[in-house]
């Protein structure tokens, strides 16, 4: 029997994301973030394909971030249910809190949901930005999954290709990302 045959699943997937951090450093965060303003709401207008429950099919999401006096960050994203006709429209919600690790790195947990393998780096590093604030890209260090959220349900043309090529020239699949529905269809609450 082959040597890799015998190992246990979870010996591949940490070797496997030894050899990702060996291959490709951690990307740089967005270090001079301040928190107190990038409070507010967020709209996701792309993302890549993203394994949590919450976010399948869905469109018209949006994240509301609120610092609390504890300096966490009390996250709430929102989205509805899009294509699917049993479930279109129904919207859902998952609330959580976001610890600050180092600048513009944090470990945001939702209710129910157990520490990140990543506790101690953080699984939202907010990769890139606008100079002025209207958009954000996150990520975590392992460059995936990727979110680009805006202070508006849409970026102005062009502005969208431009942030998938910074994001390709520092090494992140942005190929992969998707538009996500947003604009007069949907409600927001």
């Amino acid at each position: 029997m082959a040597d890799h045959a015998r190992k246990p699943p979870v010996e591949h997937a940490c070797r496997a994301v030894a050899w990702q951090r060996a291959a490709f450093p951690d990307p740089p965060s967005v270090v001079d973030v301040d928190l107190g303003s990038y409070m507010g709401r967020w709209y996701e207008v792309a993302r890549t394909r993203v394994s949590t429950p919450f976010q399948a099919l869905c469109g018209c999401v949006t994240a509301d971030y609120e610092l609390l006096d504890s300096g966490n960050v009390r996250v709430v994203n929102t989205c509805v249910k899009m294509p699917h006709p049993l479930i279109q429209g129904a919207t859902t919600q998952a609330i959580g809190e976001a610890v600050p690790k180092a600048p513009g790195k944090l470990l945001v947990t939702f209710d129910g949901q157990p520490a990140s393998f990543m506790a101690d780096e953080g699984n939202y590093w907010i990769v890139d930005s606008a100079d002025d604030g209207s958009w954000a890209v996150v990520s975590s260090m392992m460059r995936a999954p990727i979110w680009v959220l805006s202070r508006t349900p849409a970026l102005p043309g062009g502005t969208l290709k431009d942030i998938m090529q910074r994001l390709t020239d520092r090494g992140f699949d942005a190929w992969k990302l998707r538009p996500t529905t947003q604009g007069d269809s949907c409600a927001y609450t």
